[in-house]
């Protein structure tokens, strides 16, 4: 009985399958008949007016991700614009436009027909980002008020003075992930306004209150004492990214007793530290962990 069960459902699952095969078949098959009766005219291999070909998307092989993503991106763009065809051509029917948009969307937008998180890029954050988290790790204030009430004049921040405003990428905004990924940080900048923030945060009993426990920064603190508040600083700095806390603070503390060996002063040394934390990649960059799944969750 088990057995027929399991042979049952086996056939139930292979049907299932077998059909949204066919489904999916069906569907490309309309993109790619519009495709071709409206655009290789132009976009062939032989023709590639404007330098595109679409031959390759009539291709079941490439119908999905692969090595033509990208162009199957920038036809669906082309097509929701109206920008194909181009104008004193006939325009698509709202059929055959619906056939390119439905296609796309499926197979490109939803993972296994339901929504996804899609990519996590690692990227950097911007000088905006930046001044906002240090003001969060350090429980400091760093930007101006909005509008200088006697001049009326806006005022720059500190860190935007130290710090070079980001270059927008190709999506027209500065927080792009893929141009922030390109390009190198500027850690000469960033390090002097860490230092800058530092210096703040010093001279607040109730800051260092908040981020390690205590009102001061101990310029003798036993040696077990500095581990601990070098962990506490790493929990506030890396944003609950704590799975390597205990690797990162053995070698933070390793990092504060070489600097204590010269400069004799623990509050200097543990100073450092968290100037080298504040300019460390886990700081700097947004290290959000995708998960395969198509379900909401937290993200880190």
């Amino acid at each position: 009985m088990m057995k027929s069960q399991t042979l049952l459902a086996a056939f139930v699952a292979g049907f299932l399958t077998i059909g949204k095969c066919q489904t999916f078949a069906v569907e490309f098959e309309k993109a790619a008949e519009v495709i071709e009766e409206r655009c290789l005219s132009c976009h062939d291999s032989d023709t590639r007016k404007g330098g595109i070909d679409l031959e390759p998307l009539i291709e079941p092989a490439n119908a999905s991700y692969g090595p033509h993503t990208k162009l199957w991106v920038r036809a669906e763009k082309m097509v929701v614009r109206g920008e194909m065809p181009p104008e004193g051509k006939k325009p698509l029917e709202p059929t055959q436009k619906q056939a390119i948009q439905d296609w796309f969307h499926k197979s490109f937008v939803l993972r296994d027909g339901k929504s996804h998180i899609g990519p996590t890029p690692l990227r950097r954050l911007t000088r905006y980002e930046f001044e906002n988290t240090l003001e969060s790790v350090l429980a400091i204030s760093l930007k101006p008020p909005y509008r200088n009430t006697i001049t009326g004049q806006i005022e720059v921040s500190k860190i935007a003075s130290i710090v070079p405003s980001d270059i927008p990428g190709e999506s027209g905004f500065d927080n792009d992930a893929h141009r922030l990924g390109e390009l190198k940080p500027p850690l000469a900048e960033l390090a002097n306004a860490a230092n800058y923030a530092l210096a703040k945060f010093r001279n607040n009993p109730k800051a260092i209150k908040t981020v390690l426990g205590r009102t001061d920064i101990p310029k003798d603190a036993v040696d077990e004492d500095a581990k601990q508040l070098i962990s506490k600083f790493l929990i506030r700095a890396y944003r609950g990214q704590n799975a390597r806390l205990s690797e990162n603070t053995e070698a933070y503390h390793s990092l504060y007793k070489q600097h204590l060996q010269s400069s004799k002063d623990g509050s200097k040394s543990l100073m450092h530290v968290f100037e080298m934390i504040l300019v460390s990649p886990e700081f700097l960059y947004r290290m959000e962990l995708s998960q395969d799944n198509d379900m909401p969750y937290a993200v880190r």
